[in-house]
């Protein structure tokens, strides 16, 4: 690599391209038992710039198939995504440009901007950076080198520091990881293809948590149930979110409450592209 992934210089570059202040991005965790919204690679929200760019995934019905870097929803070109024998694998200059492109993905833009939760802010304390970058290698190398391309989809959304990182910056499952890193769906991909997906989804850890120890931090108090957003306060926070979400509000970043029954559906509007729409699910969804 020319110049490393997570060398201060570079990172501060991201940081500035994204145009994101620091302390939006940085160490700061969401509230106790608050988590990030449940967004599916498949969504979308044009109208905020925030696209669903799988080219792989079968258009909706009666809909043209994009192309390559193109909106599967609304069909506008978002960025330029060469194939495998044009990546500049190794190079932090394509990282570069790759995290700051996914700025332009809901399911990207979201893991990027969502406060971090306090059980996977936690993990990170008590595993400590190396630790912590020696999960995210195996679990990418995992997700990625498996015969089932699709075997990444396990990752979970939340409580989890190593998927955030995994979902930010696709190196979640063989699919996204194809399209966004020119990654192989079926075959095989190669060592420096991995280090590449590692080296980005390292850099997006080293952003998000600037001043995580190398060490693990010892004493790292468990999360209290009391602590957790109460029935009443649960149900508050349900009906904002659908409020927002019903006047087509920018869902980039947005939480719930660890008991909360919204349910996020996927929709297509042929003038405005793709959207949200949110509804009670009868019962509960589990913290796990």
């Amino acid at each position: 690599m020319t110049r490393s992934a997570v060398d201060p210089e570079w990172i501060e570059e991201l940081r500035r391209q994204i145009d994101v202040k620091r302390e939006e991005l940085a160490a700061q965790p969401a509230a106790p038992g608050m988590l990030p919204l449940k967004i599916a690679c498949r969504m979308s929200s044009c109208k905020h710039g925030r696209h669903c760019l799988d080219y792989l995934r079968r258009p909706h019905r009666g809909f043209d198939a994009t192309g390559v870097g193109d909106c599967r929803d609304c069909g506008v070109h978002i960025v330029d995504l060469p194939e495998s024998g044009g990546r500049r694998y190794g190079e932090a200059s394509e990282l570069l440009e790759t995290c700051v492109d996914q700025q332009g993905e809901l399911i990207r833009a979201h893991y990027w901007h969502a406060p971090i939760d306090l059980w996977a802010y936690n993990q990170a304390l008590r595993l400590g950076r190396q630790e912590l970058n020696r999960r995210v290698a195996d679990s990418i190398r995992k997700a990625l080198s498996r015969d089932d391309a699709f075997v990444g989809r396990q990752t979970p959304y939340f409580q989890n520091i190593v998927a955030y990182a995994q979902h930010a910056v696709a190196g979640c499952c063989r699919r996204c990881a194809a399209y966004w890193h020119g990654l192989p769906e079926r075959d095989m991909p190669t060592a420096k293809q991995l280090d590449h997906v590692i080296a980005a989804a390292q850099a997006y850890l080293h952003l998000r948590l600037p001043d995580l120890s190398d060490d693990p931090k010892r004493g790292v108090p468990s999360i209290q149930p009391r602590s957790l957003p109460t029935s009443e306060q649960t149900a508050e926070l349900d009906e904002w979110l659908q409020r927002h979400i019903a006047a087509r509000g920018d869902p980039t970043g947005l939480l719930r409450p660890v008991l909360s029954r919204i349910r996020l559906h996927d929709h297509l509007d042929r003038a405005g592209g793709g959207y949200l729409t949110a509804t009670l699910a009868t019962t509960s969804a589990s913290k796990s």
